[in-house]
């Protein structure tokens, strides 16, 4: 269950320090696919239907191993539609200047 409260402190504290905001949801499918499970889309529908949460829209990510990395998707939820939408990833290997 979500510690509202603290995840409101979290959120605030990093608005406060670089403008951060919390736009979703990540967690993983360790045994399967990174596709939305039912158990998945009721969640996202509690979290839309949560009027003290109040969001319109959000993104949720999933990762799932594979042999030599994770693979991830990334799903937009609005109203009773979950969507996929790209992910864009950076090279496995990024120098440092």
């Amino acid at each position: 269950m979500r510690d509202l409260e603290h995840a409101q402190t979290t959120a605030d504290r990093a608005y406060t320090q670089d403008r951060s905001v919390w736009i979703g949801e990540w967690h993983t499918h360790p045994s399967s696919r990174p596709v939305p499970s039912a158990q998945d889309t009721a969640t996202y529908r509690q979290l839309l239907d949560d009027p003290e949460l109040a969001f319109h829209s959000f993104i949720a990510v999933i990762l799932s191993p594979r042999t030599s990395h994770w693979h991830m998707t990334a799903w937009a939820c609005r109203n009773d539609v979950i969507t996929r939408v790209p992910v864009h990833t950076l090279p496995e290997q990024v120098g440092y200047q």
